[in-house]
């Protein structure tokens, strides 16, 4: 696993925990929203190598420098999208374009980053309006993998304006943004638009015609 803290000026707030757990900086939990007895308190913040692994997982188009920039980025100045029982989801951006959000809990007087959530998983809030918009599940996400980055990069969803449209709707129009930003013209993109149109159809969530 690669050492995060590489090249990172400060070595007091950006070290390496472990060889499992990378800390990025400080934080107090009110800042996350998190209300606790410590919580005007700056608390070390751990990424688990089971964050990292997501991180590398979901946005699979990325480099280790690009998420390693981007997540002191995030954690340096933390917006907040969420708090649920305790869990913060901070949002990640790449090229200022969100992607998803770090789930963030207090443990032991610590910051854990307990996972890296896609924009499209369950427990993100355009996550869930997906499942309500598209009518599908946890399940449907995977097999279509639109729970990673890849596929909003090299398929033909941006070229199908009902989908575009609903994702839009759901909050996601920041994926076809970064295609767009990023000029990733694929001359032989992944053709799943029409075979994922026609399973919305069933579910009557696009109209037949």
């Amino acid at each position: 696993m690669a050492h995060y803290n590489k090249g990172i000026p400060n070595r007091k707030e950006f070290c390496v925990a472990s060889s499992n757990n990378v800390a990025f900086g400080m934080i107090k939990p009110c800042d996350l929203g998190i209300n606790t007895v410590i919580s005007s308190l700056p608390l070390p913040v751990i990424v688990p190598e089971h964050a990292l692994i997501r991180l590398h997982q979901r946005l699979d188009l990325e480099s280790t420098d690009t998420i390693k920039r981007n997540l002191v980025k995030a954690l340096h100045n933390p917006h907040l999208v969420d708090v649920q029982k305790g869990e913060a989801l901070i949002e990640f951006k790449i090229d200022n374009c969100k992607v998803g959000y770090l789930k963030a809990a207090i443990v032991k007087a610590v910051v854990v980053i307990k996972t890296f959530l896609f924009i499209t998983n369950n427990g993100t809030p355009e996550g869930k309006k997906i499942n309500t918009l598209l009518h599908i599940q946890k399940r449907d996400k995977k097999y279509w993998q639109i729970d990673k980055e890849s596929t909003f990069m090299n398929s033909d969803l941006y070229e199908n304006a009902e989908l575009k449209n609903l994702f839009a709707k759901a909050g996601c129009s920041c994926l076809f943004q970064l295609k767009k930003q990023r000029c990733a013209n694929n001359n032989n993109p992944t053709h799943i638009a029409h075979t994922f149109s026609n399973f919305l159809r069933k579910s009557n969530v696009l109209m037949n015609g």
